[in-house]
């Protein structure tokens, strides 16, 4: 036997409800009529929410499984896992501008790609990697310090003097210099980076000779030759004896020449023309 119940709440709300009375089916009606009773004397305009949310932090915790060991120094590509639900989003960043995360977010677990550059220095470094909020230290092994000397054969004058040898290197990478002849000295024994080595040298009284210096482990032939000779002075000339000076010369005094006498002739007596002269200049003094 089946029967129809019209119902109505306190807000007007219409309720239909068909219920069949065999024996087989009415303890599964009660039931049901009991909860739209309870429905109907529910407080008119009460709601009820229903709330969707998102995987809780707990279910959502991520965790990185990263390679053994250390960077190489020269860097290279190297592979991690994100490992978390696939409902789960994550993040992934670095710390270091010489480490690079593709991708740099995703969803559930995924390879992490790891490029890291080559470490310029002779010092280990190290990084970090976040993803979410797991952290994961990253180190890279130092660079080999490797050193070039320019030049390896230097030649120093005979007079002695100083010649210099270029050290080339890492900022970070120590040398040290040792001189093995008691005629050279350096002036700088150790030192680190880039830089120049002086050497002196004492002059050579002696034929030519070759030394050698170590700079940074390696050899430095140093060359030398014999001193020239020098030219000795000429004796500075024996000065001559000055001459006497000569005796002062008498003054002679000056005045009139006396006439010349008059000439002879044989007989000893003045010539006529002489006597003229004489009786002309005489004139009329008598």
């Amino acid at each position: 036997m089946r029967f129809k119940l019209d119902l109505y709440d306190a807000c007007g709300r219409w309720l239909l409800i068909c219920m069949d009375t065999s024996p087989k089916m009415l303890s599964a009606r009660l039931v049901l009529l009991l909860w739209c009773v309870a429905l109907l004397t529910t407080a008119c305009g009460a709601t009820s929410v229903a709330e969707l949310s998102s995987p809780t932090a707990v279910r959502c915790q991520t965790s990185v499984a990263m390679p053994s060991g250390a960077v190489p120094a020269a860097g290279g590509t190297f592979t991690a896992t994100v490992n978390a639900a696939r409902e789960c989003s994550w993040t992934a960043a670095s710390d270091a501008a010489w480490i690079k995360l593709t991708p740099s977010s995703g969803l559930g677990a995924t390879d992490l790609t790891i490029v890291a550059a080559s470490n310029p220095q002779a010092v280990p470094r190290g990084a970090s990697i976040t993803v979410n909020d797991q952290r994961v230290a990253v180190s890279q092994e130092p660079m080999p310090c490797t050193y070039v000397l320019d030049p390896l054969v230097v030649n120093v004058p005979g007079d002695g003097g100083r010649v210099a040898v270029t050290v080339r290197t890492a900022d970070s990478c120590p040398w040290a210099a040792t001189e093995a002849e008691s005629w050279l000295r350096l002036l700088r024994t150790s030192g680190s980076g880039t830089a120049a080595v002086e050497i002196e040298a004492e002059p050579n009284e002696g034929d030519a000779r070759t030394g050698g210096v170590r700079i940074a482990g390696q050899s430095v032939t140093v060359r030398q030759e014999r001193r020239p000779a020098r030219p000795v002075p000429a004796p500075s000339p024996t000065p001559s004896p000055s001459p006497a000076p000569a005796p002062p010369t008498a003054p002679n005094p000056t005045g009139p020449t006396p006439p010349p006498p008059p000439p002879v002739e044989e007989d000893g007596n003045p010539s006529e023309d002489d006597e003229k002269d004489d009786k002309g200049k005489g004139g009329g003094r008598r």
